[in-house]
Parts: structure tokens; sequence; C-alpha cells
């Protein structure tokens, strides 16, 4: 693999609450320059980075009910159909958590097919499952709630949990998943070696804030 495919795995990312226009700025810098898939930040960025990227190939994705899972349907909507109208061309968004452990399968899946009715034909969906609080059963379930809201991805964290991505994670989303949705990796992901194992087991996205740091480890 070269440093061009390698590259393009990552959305290099800024979810910090401290993070700041400066920071902003850079993270697009880096994204074009090192020809990232795309920049993944809060909504309240998305008009500053779709003018540092203009031009560009990289995407914009942002993300909606971040970090919890808990702003509930009609909150994550507005959300969502704000963001696209600011220009996000993916969004990735975070199940509902609570309900999802206090078996509310319903609620789960009202909510996410809704926002995958927002999005369709429109942005990409990636959904996140915060599968390192999650049980198996749990994760079961939710990647079956992805995939019949027809959903393009299945995500594994926010980098907020105590545990981010997990090859096991990912081992499941590959048993269960439906065909064609694709994985995205995140959450604590910060080396070389862990991004090539998340590679290998056929990830189809890795998100990371040290994309820089683990491209240049890949190109010594």
């Amino acid at each position: 693999m070269d440093a061009k495919t390698f590259s393009a795995f990552f959305d290099h990312t800024a979810l910090k609450s401290e993070t700041t226009l400066a920071d902003i700025r850079n993270l697009c810098i880096e994204a074009v320059d090192h020809q990232f898939f795309a920049v993944c930040l809060n909504p309240t960025w998305l008009s500053q980075a779709r003018e540092f990227l203009q031009n560009s190939s990289v995407h914009l994705c942002t993300v909606v009910n971040f970090p919890l899972g808990a702003s509930g349907q009609t909150a994550a909507c507005a959300e969502t159909e704000w963001a696209l109208k600011t220009g996000a061309q993916e969004i990735d968004c975070v199940i509902n958590v609570g309900a999802l452990k206090s078996k509310d399968d319903k609620k789960v899946q009202s909510e996410l097919n809704a926002l995958a009715q927002l999005t369709r034909g429109t942005a990409l969906l990636k959904v996140i499952v915060e599968s390192g609080i999650l049980t198996d059963d749990e994760l079961r379930r939710a990647i079956d709630a992805v995939n019949i809201s027809g959903s393009e991805f299945i995500k594994t964290s926010t980098g907020f949990a105590k545990t981010g991505a997990t090859p096991q994670a990912i081992e499941m989303m590959k048993k269960y998943g439906r065909d064609g949705l694709k994985i995205k990796a995140s959450g604590g992901i910060r080396t070389l070696q862990e991004a090539q194992t998340y590679i290998h087991l056929g990830v189809h996205r890795i998100g990371a804030s040290q994309s820089v740091d683990i491209l240049k480890e890949f190109c010594q």
C-alpha cells in the first residue's frame, strides 16, 4: 500500500471542546496537504471549515447527537438538517445508547431511520454505536438497528468513552453487518500499528486526531 492509499483511510479529527478556530484551520490544511479523506469536526465549525477546504477533494464531516446520543430524535434531526444545509457531506451520529441499554429498540430504530431518511442521497451517515461500553448482546442489537436503517457506515466510538475501538468489536460488525455495510474504527487509535491492525481487519475508514503522526510513521 502506498502513502496516498493509506492516507485516504483517515477522517482527520478535532472534536474536543477546547478546539479553536486556529485548530480547525490547521486541521483542514493538514487534511489537504496529506490527502486525508475527510475532516471530522463539531457543527459549530462547519462554515469555516467549508471555506478552508474550498477547491479541495477533502470531505466535510460533522457529528450529531454527540457525544452521548441523548439529544432525542427531534433535536438530532434538526441538527442534521442544519448540518446538511451548512455543507456537511458526511454525518457521524451517536446511537441512543441509553435507549439501547434500556432495551427500547423501537426508539433506537425510530431515531436511526429518521436520520437515515434525512441524509439519504445527500450525505453519508455513519452511526456511532459506542461499542466499548456495550455488552455483546447490546452491540448485536445496535448492529441490527444500523442494518435496518440503511445507514452506509457503522462506527465504533466517539473517543469520549472509557474504551474506544477494539478488534473484537470490528469482528462482530463484520459478522453481523449486512452486505455492503462499511465500518469506521475510531477511539484511541494513535499509532501506525493500531491503524494497520484495523485496516487489515477490513475497516473502510479510521477516525483519528493523530493522523499526521501516523502517516509520518508509515512513510519512514
